[in-house]
């Protein structure tokens, strides 16, 4: 009768071919996951495991056989994590690049970003500031703000005096003879001006610039009407005047130029003048937003 033969528990040859194997899958795991090697690093070293272990089949102990088991599962495991983290850094990477390109764009078309109009004074009629005055009377200093974190470039601004234009339409039925283009555009005053800086920490507040001067409102409420455009699309303003406590306030809102901004529209207001907010609030109630693209 013959007897079994056992099988040694382990060998020392079997814990020196699988020691540097497990030295690598040990500093894997040991960084965790700043050390992951790169893809296809992990399968090489199993095709040389399985060298190895094609080599070595006939003298396997009993640990050794399930040791290169575990080797064999966390060299697999590594690759999948190591193919993972390389198609996430990839995935960063195209991500920075696109958003950079877009960043790029939007900073030579302006993106979202939009500049609004404000009148203040009155300006007494010999005052002349930075070549504007308006010698008939009392005037209204004409400035226009930039706003958002892209500059803005070649803005057209065409202000509109919906009163004035009434008056002149009018004026225009009396002696239906005359030029009706001329007469409509007769209440419009048109600005342009080449660049506008962002905000800023230098200005945080935005690119202040002043563009003309505008009559003193005879009534103590005035709504005027701006429509804008850039090379990142048109945006249209709103601007409220009252006559506060003997000081001229002003409330704006504006909607545009962005699918976004149409849905939620800039307000700006004097702090003092609530009542100035509440008309700027209801300038866009009827307006139907777009759908986002």
């Amino acid at each position: 009768m013959k007897h079994a033969v056992m099988k040694p528990w382990y060998s020392l040859s079997g814990f020196i071919w699988q020691t540097p194997f497990l030295m690598w899958i040990a500093h894997w795991f040991w960084r965790w996951p700043n050390s992951l090697p790169v893809p296809g690093y992990a399968v090489a070293i199993l095709g040389v495991a399985a060298v190895v272990m094609a080599v070595r089949a006939n003298a396997f102990t009993w640990t050794e056989e399930k040791v290169w088991i575990v080797v064999a599962a966390a060299l697999c495991f590594v690759e999948i994590q190591a193919i993972r983290h390389d198609r996430k850094i990839a995935s960063q990477e195209q991500a920075d690049i696109i958003s950079g390109i877009v960043d790029s764009v939007k900073t030579q078309t302006g993106g979202d970003s939009f500049a609004f109009i404000t009148l203040t004074g009155p300006e007494p009629a010999l005052l002349t500031f930075n070549g504007f005055s308006h010698p008939s009377g009392p005037w209204m200093l004409v400035s226009i703000t930039s706003h958002g974190k892209y500059p803005l470039r070649d803005i057209h601004a065409i202000l509109i005096d919906d009163e004035r234009r009434q008056a002149a339409v009018q004026e225009y039925n009396k002696h239906p003879g005359g030029d009706w283009v001329k007469t409509i555009q007769s209440a419009d005053i048109t600005y342009q001006y080449p660049y506008f800086r962002p905000q800023s920490p230098e200005a945080p507040s935005g690119d202040v610039q002043t563009i003309g001067a505008y009559s003193i409102p005879q009534n103590t409420r005035k709504r005027l009407t701006v429509n804008f455009s850039s090379l990142n699309g048109y945006w249209n303003e709103v601007l409220h005047l009252g006559l506060v406590s003997g000081q001229w306030r002003q409330c704006l809102s504006l909607l545009g130029p962005t699918v976004k901004q149409f849905n939620d529209p800039f307000i700006w207001c004097d702090s003092d003048w609530p009542e100035g907010k509440a008309l700027a609030e209801k300038d866009w109630a009827g307006i139907k937003q777009p759908a986002p693209q």
